[in-house]
């Protein structure tokens, strides 16, 4: 065991020490006293305690922690090994899309020297075509991307797996969905116990009742022209609008 000095406050409490009580802390030091001191007598921290300590010690050999010694670096070899491995996660744009780059700065050259119309509208339809064609792209590319990574591969006919509830496995979305809606149906359904009123009892058992008995069918059919209007004429228009502006 080394040799060492133990100070600070350590919220030992003891009755050797006048103290009323004991904890884990005073315990603990009196061990340690026990072990290391010439005087058994325990006293507060305004009356020092004689102690014994040899200063025959040897100082431990630690070696020097390891550094980089950036001025020995091949640093050419550095160079074509990070060059090598851009180009492994470089993508190259297909020959469609480069296409429509060098189209269309084509036409904007001769745009800005003629100002003709014709190829301002050429122009803009290339960009239009150029974006969704780049868009199409990196979501592919990505979506490939994610593929490599897992073993399943990811398709947007899946992307939630199968749902097992009470022993029962729900593999299609419309079954999915259901079962997720009626588990968030029980999650924020009223809670009975704080209903005082008969009245409302009633009342819910009633709306209860009628969502659970009436035909779910209609609840999905497709809305008419009449209905839509119907609502936009009751929509109040002074109202402030949301972050859609609507």
């Amino acid at each position: 065991c080394r040799n060492y000095i133990l100070g600070g406050d350590l919220n030992a409490r003891t009755k050797q020490i006048g103290c009323v009580g004991e904890n884990e802390n005073s315990i603990m030091l009196e061990r340690i006293i026990n072990d290391v001191l010439n005087s058994q007598d325990m006293t507060s921290d305004h009356f020092p305690i004689e102690a014994s300590i040899s200063m025959g010690y040897q100082l431990e050999n630690k070696s020097a922690a390891k550094r980089f010694n950036y001025k020995k670096e091949n640093w050419q070899l550095f160079s074509e090994i990070l060059n090598s491995q851009i180009k492994i996660y470089k993508t190259s744009l297909p020959p469609n899309i480069v296409n429509l780059f060098k189209e269309r700065r084509k036409v904007r050259r001769n745009f800005q020297k003629t100002r003709c119309q014709k190829l301002k509208q050429k122009f803009n339809l290339l960009t239009s075509e150029l974006k969704a064609s780049l868009k199409k792209f990196w979501n592919q590319n990505w979506f490939d991307f994610i593929e490599k990574m897992g073993k399943n591969p990811l398709t947007r006919s899946n992307l939630i797996p199968n749902l097992i509830l009470n022993e029962n496995e729900f593999k299609t979305n419309e079954e999915k969905g259901k079962c997720f809606g009626e588990l968030l149906s029980s999650i924020f359904s009223p809670n009975s116990d704080l209903i005082d009123s008969e009245k409302d009892i009633e009342i819910l058992n009633s709306n209860s009742d009628f969502f659970r008995n009436y035909n779910k069918s209609n609840f999905n059919d497709p809305i008419c022209l009449n209905e839509l209007i119907m609502a936009l004429k009751r929509l109040k228009n002074e109202a402030a609008s949301g972050p859609d502006q609507i």
